[in-house]
């Protein structure tokens, strides 16, 4: 994998813009494993975007399936390999970290 050369006086933008590799299955087809995306955490999420959240300390990539005012619900797009919030069930606001670009 080659990485990305970020010029120091641009280092803030690591804290807006991150990439993060996709592990497992849970996301095919829109997402292949060990394929490489960038999120940002200015860019607000509406239900159908890819967003990653922290969840009982591991970051995933998942949909949003429904948002509620404190609320999120997330899914997998292919259920039968996924862990979702039919397992963990919904997530605060506040454990979204991004939204895929």
């Amino acid at each position: 994998m080659k990485y990305l050369k970020i010029p120091k006086n641009d280092f803030y933008l690591m804290k807006i813009l991150f990439f993060r590799q996709v592990k497992g299955k849970s996301m095919l087809p829109a997402l292949i494993p060990n394929k490489v995306i960038l999120a940002s955490c200015l860019k607000r999420y509406k239900k159908g975007s890819l967003v990653i959240a922290l969840v009982n300390g591991r970051e995933i990539i998942k949909r949003v399936k429904k948002i509620s005012q404190d609320f999120v619900w997330l899914t997998s797009d292919n259920p039968t390999d996924g862990w979702d919030s039919r397992h963990f069930g919904p997530v605060k606001r506040e454990q979204i970290l991004g939204t895929k670009l």
